[in-house]
């Protein structure tokens, strides 16, 4: 445990070194928490701040003594006898060039450059998804998990009908298929009925299902998600289960196309165009979202299989791959799974049967 924190702390190093910076300052006060708990395997309530220099590395914390316990960080800062602006000052950072996250508060660091003017800060949010997009192998282990308990809600559900229930009843049934087994869930689950399922999100509503459910969610296990969209057809009406075969076969040349190397944009490509070819131009997923993204302690990790990204996928990337087909006012179909990158193709995570 000790030596998967060490490397991953190393790649801040050299990535210190390669962006010619004197410290990478990963902040815990909103959305980059996530990046506090990867790098030192600290959570708290309270904000909390990780520094790496070009030879050492701190931990800034309101929770100093629950700090020296759960990690293994030697340098732990009390954020109750010392703020920020004073330690980075103290350690002759006030004038450096900083590597920050930019998807943190923007409020944060402009009241961080308000006290230290000299800061140079510099966004390496996407340096840093590319470390956090590669998993570990604790990484996987955790997730395969995360997909193992989601395909196991997935069966309590189908061995209840839904008939006659609305969408909010569904959705509450999953909810506490999830609290039985003792976790949490990786997002807000979305259960849309025939109208509804035409959005690519939605709020679960009291409106009872008449011919067909879509069903998105994810088991969250010690912090790692998943994330698994499935369709249940009530009617078996021709349109419906001519959009689902469609994803089928998207999803059957996926497990040959997608492999190391293949830029990203060229998968969410491929998709879109196999749903052309079969008939599906105007209503595909490619004129709505992306064809997936990774997944790890967030949901959406960091990468996506959108149009615009040109980097290629790697080995041990968590990755999800949700081709859809959407008749907007009318109703939609999404087939969802999450797969790992393996060095000759894929491995599907999820695995609940797509017919239902």
């Amino acid at each position: 445990m000790i030596k998967m924190y060490s490397e991953r702390i190393k790649k801040i190093h050299e990535l210190v070194k390669k962006e010619n910076l004197d410290a990478v300052f990963l902040s815990g006060v909103d959305c980059t928490i996530p990046n506090i708990y990867y790098f030192t395997g600290f959570l708290d309530v309270f904000p909390s701040s990780f520094v790496v220099s070009d030879k050492s590395e701190w931990l800034l914390t309101f929770s100093p003594r629950k700090a020296r316990i759960k990690t293994k960080i030697k340098q732990v800062v009390d954020l109750n006898d010392i703020r920020i602006s004073e330690f980075l000052k103290k350690r002759g950072l006030d004038c450096g060039r900083i590597g920050i996250d930019g998807k943190e508060q923007y409020s944060f660091f402009e009241a961080l450059k308000k006290q230290l003017p000299g800061l140079t800060l510099v966004n390496i949010s996407t340096q840093i998804n590319s470390i956090r997009c590669v998993k570990d192998d604790f990484e996987l282990q955790k997730i395969r998990t995360a997909c193992l308990l989601t395909d196991g809600v997935m069966e309590d559900v189908a061995s209840e009908t839904i008939v006659g229930k609305n969408e909010l009843q569904v959705a509450n049934i999953i909810k506490k298929a999830m609290l039985d087994k003792g976790k949490d869930w990786a997002f807000d689950t979305i259960v849309a009925g025939d109208t509804n399922s035409s959005f690519v999100h939605h709020v679960p509503e009291k409106i009872k299902f008449r011919n067909i459910a879509l069903l998105d969610f994810g088991v969250k296990h010690d912090y790692y998600c998943a994330d698994m969209a499935r369709m249940i057809l009530l009617e078996r009406k021709k349109e419906h289960k001519r959009a689902v075969d469609a994803l089928k076969d998207v999803h059957a040349l996926l497990d040959d196309y997608v492999k190391p190397g293949v830029p990203a944009c060229n998968i969410h490509n491929f998709a879109k165009n196999r749903l052309i070819e079969l008939g599906f131009k105007e209503t595909n997923f490619g004129e709505f979202h992306a064809l997936g993204h990774s997944v790890g302690l967030e949901a959406h990790d960091g990468f996506g299989l959108s149009p615009k990204n040109t980097q290629p996928v790697l080995e041990n990337m968590v990755l999800t791959l949700e081709p859809a087909i959407y008749f907007p006012g009318s109703f939609g179909v999404r087939l969802e799974d999450t797969i790992v990158v393996t060095k000759t193709g894929i491995k599907r995570l999820t695995k609940s049967s797509y017919d239902s």
